[in-house]
C-alpha cells in the first residue's frame, strides 16, 4: 500500500549510519509546510534534527542526510553530517528506541511509530529495559525538535495509508505528543 502525501505535505526521512556497518537506519516523519521560504526553512528543519536529536545518540552514529518527498518523489536532499554526542559504549546497531507518535485520534490507527538508532549500552538494563532518565531525555529532545519545527513553519504530521478495505486515505493527523516504549526496540525492518 502506498503512503498518501497530500499537497503541501512531505515525508521527511532522516538517514543515520554507524561505523562498521553498511546498513542505514532511517527515521521518517510527516510534515506540513505553512511558511513562505521553503528553501531556507527546510534547511533549518534538517539542522534541527541534528541539533535536538543527536544528543541522545552515541558518537559512533552519524546523521548523514535528510530527504523530503512528495507523492511524486524526493524533492529535497540536505547532507548534514551531525555525529551523536554521547561518549558511552554503543549497544548493538539493530537496537533502537521505539517512539510512538501520538495524535488526537483514538485507537491504533491514530498513532505511528519510529525507531531512533544509536542507543548506548549504559541506557539499557538487563532484560532489555531502558532507564527512565534516558526515555525522559528522548521525549524532551523530541519536544524541543517539534518546537523548532513549528518556529520554522513545519507542523509534524502523521501520514496515513489508504484503508485495506478500500477508499481514500485519512487526512494527515497532527502529532500531539510522544511516547517512548520502555523496552528496547529492534529496527531490523528499518535498516536499508
Amino acid at each position: 500500500m502506498t503512503l498518501v502525501i497530500p499537497d503541501s505535505y512531505y515525508e521527511c526521512a532522516f538517514f543515520h549510519s554507524v561505523a562498521g556497518s553498511l546498513q542505514i537506519a532511517v527515521v521518517t516523519l510527516g510534515v506540513q509546510y505553512a511558511g513562505s521560504d521553503f528553501a531556507n526553512e527546510s534547511n533549518g528543519l534538517a539542522s534541527a534534527w541534528g541539533e535536538k536529536i543527536m544528543g541522545q545518540m552515541v558518537q559512533e552514529w552519524k546523521y548523514e542526510k535528510m530527504t523530503m518527498r512528495t507523492q511524486v518523489g524526493v524533492i529535497k536532499e540536505r547532507v548534514t553530517g551531525f555525529p551523536g554526542t554521547k561518549t558511552s559504549t554503543p549497544s548493538s546497531p539493530n537496537n533502537a528506541t521505539l517512539v510512538r507518535k501520538l495524535t488526537s485520534i483514538p485507537g491504533r490507527h491514530g498513532k505511528g511509530r519510529m525507531y531512533l538508532p544509536g542507543i548506548s549500552a549504559i541506557d539499557i538494563t538487563s532484560g532489555g529495559k531502558m532507564n527512565s532518565a534516558y526515555t525522559a531525555g528522548v521525549v524532551v529532545a523530541l519536544q524541543n525538535f517539534q518546537a523548532e519545527c513549528t518556529a520554522l513553519h513545519f507542523n509534524l504530521m502523521l501520514l496515513h495509508n489508504p484503508p485495506k478495505s478500500g477508499g481514500p486515505a485519512p487526512f494527515p493527523s497532527p502529532i500531539t505528543g510522544w511516547l517512548v516504549d520502555g523496552l528496547i526496540g529492534q529496527q531490523q525492518r528499518r535498516l536499508r
